[in-house]
């Protein structure tokens, strides 16, 4: 049975007793904000007992060791008097300490991140709906397209249209919460941005006798229906002003005054110059995302294939999540989901790669784990944990093998109907065509086959060879092994 005293007091004479100012857990990691990260030796942290990894990341140093015992760890600290906070908590603390690009990168994310359920629940909608109303499908039920009752079609577009007719709303409650506001009021101003009192923006767009309302003869007013940029912007804006008239009006007004004053002013400011000016910006940078995909030669999908993990490990993918909901919004497409899955069923391989070529056993009971948990989309475990554990080797190889994937993706013209989720739970967004979703299947297939080959063989670090030999346990057994071989062979010849 595991000492989880003895574990603690490895962690606190490697760390250093007078380095470690505060603890948190979240599910699997231990969360520790430290004074000075380099005063820490990794290799000595990757040696304690049932540590599966570590990493450091917007200024705190974490330590993976599994559900259920990073709590029992975390338990031990706290008696011994370390100061034990929540993983609020400790975010916050380590947010203070990050420079400005990239307290703004976790603003994106804080923004987004909590609306990914309500985007990946429509995509996954939309496949299944594609499968259910697919003509093939129905005919082989006796049905046609025509003949799907109503309720089942009126039901299936409540549950895949949703999200995005009220998208603005969402992102300006989301950023409106982030900086500080009133949930409420960002809610209700991200619907006035939507409200039926506008011309519909898609009707501005596709029907001639449908004209924006003209302020001054010059302004044009009208909904921001699919906009994601402004949303962003005016929920951020709206809560700025919210916070800066709680400091102006005086306190037995506030109730009356800052509510609708803050909504009113941030609306007018929105429709006459913020919301114009930002949906130009928008538009060039949906256009510019679908450009990179439709570059020659599928040359877009290999830089943005190479770079991509790259991207993640900075910490500032969270941003591209803010570009897919536009195109999404936008087109009804996500070319750009397709480009990065390979490079992340590259990033999984390698880690099983290494996890294969290894003979230590601490080295496969982190590296099996955080290769599988790539396919269900999240590849921070084996990047972190493993492919740059040893040195870069593991993860450039794969990047340059996901480079190439994300090219195949391109010349395969992939695009998912939603964005959100990727690699296996991903496939959902794809069943609406089916050399989509063959190409994607395969594409994801043969990128880890090569990616675990390619750093099998030029990607095995010396590090992980030195610093992680054979268990004695495999070794004693291989000898015994010999031995007996030996013996076998000793007596066949005596006879």
């Amino acid at each position: 049975m595991a000492n989880y005293s003895k574990i603690a007091d490895q962690l606190i004479k490697v760390i250093g007793e007078d380095n470690i100012e505060s603890i948190a857990h979240c599910a699997t990691r231990l969360r520790i904000i430290v004074k000075n990260k380099d005063l820490i030796d990794d290799k000595k942290i990757s040696d304690i007992d049932l540590v599966k990894g570590q990493f450091f990341t917007s200024g705190q140093y974490q330590v993976i060791f599994g559900t259920g015992i990073v709590n029992k760890v975390y338990d031990q600290l706290a008696e011994k008097g370390f100061a034990a906070k929540t993983a609020s908590e400790v975010k916050q603390e380590a947010i203070q300490r990050e420079p400005a690009h990239k307290r703004a990168m976790r603003f994106f994310s804080d923004v987004f991140v909590p609306l990914l359920p309500a985007i990946i629940a429509t995509g996954v909608g939309l496949g299944l709906k594609s499968v259910l109303l697919n003509p093939a499908i129905l005919a082989m039920m006796g049905l046609t397209p025509e003949s799907v009752p109503q309720p089942l079609t009126a039901f299936l577009a409540a549950v895949t249209e949703t999200a995005f007719v009220f998208l603005p709303a969402l992102v300006c409650w989301s950023a409106y919460r982030v900086a500080g506001g009133s949930p409420s009021l960002g809610i209700l101003l991200g619907l006035m941005l939507i409200s039926p009192a506008f011309p519909n923006a898609w009707d501005v767009a596709l029907n001639p006798d449908v004209n924006a309302i003209m302020l001054f003869d010059v302004i044009a007013w009208q909904g921001y229906q699919g906009s994601v940029l402004p949303s962003l912007v005016v929920g951020l804006m709206g809560a700025k002003i919210e916070k800066r008239l709680n400091k102006v009006v005086p306190d037995v007004l506030q109730l009356i005054l800052v509510p609708i004053l803050s909504v009113s002013i941030t609306l007018f400011l929105a429709l006459s110059v913020l919301g114009p000016a930002l949906q130009v910006v928008e538009q060039g940078i949906g256009f510019v995302l679908v450009g990179l995909a439709d570059i020659p030669f599928g040359i877009g999908g290999f830089i943005y294939g190479l770079f991509l993990q790259a991207i993640v490990v900075t910490g500032m993918h969270h941003i591209i999540t803010m570009f897919e909901v536009m195109l999404v919004s936008q087109t009804g497409m996500n070319p750009i989901i397709a480009l990065g899955m390979p490079s992340m069923a590259a990033q999984g391989a390698a880690a099983l790669a290494l996890a294969y070529r290894s003979r230590n056993k601490k080295i496969r009971a982190a590296g099996i784990p955080a290769g599988a948990t790539v396919y269900l989309g999240i590849t921070e475990p084996a990047i972190f944990g493993m492919n740059l554990r040893f040195g870069i080797r593991p993860f450039v190889v794969a990047s340059i093998v996901g480079g190439f994937g994300g090219m195949a993706a391109a010349l395969l013209e992939l695009a998912a109907q939603g964005n959100g989720i990727s690699m296996l739970p991903g496939i959902l967004f794809y069943t609406y065509d089916m050399h989509q979703f063959v190409s994607y299947a395969a594409l994801m297939l043969i990128t880890s086959v090569v990616a675990f080959i390619a750093v099998c063989l030029w990607g095995i670090p010396k590090k992980m060879i030195e610093d992680y030999p054979a268990d004695v346990e495999s070794t004693s057994s291989s000898n015994k092994a010999a031995a007996k071989k030996s013996v076998t062979e000793s007596n066949v010849e005596t006879a």
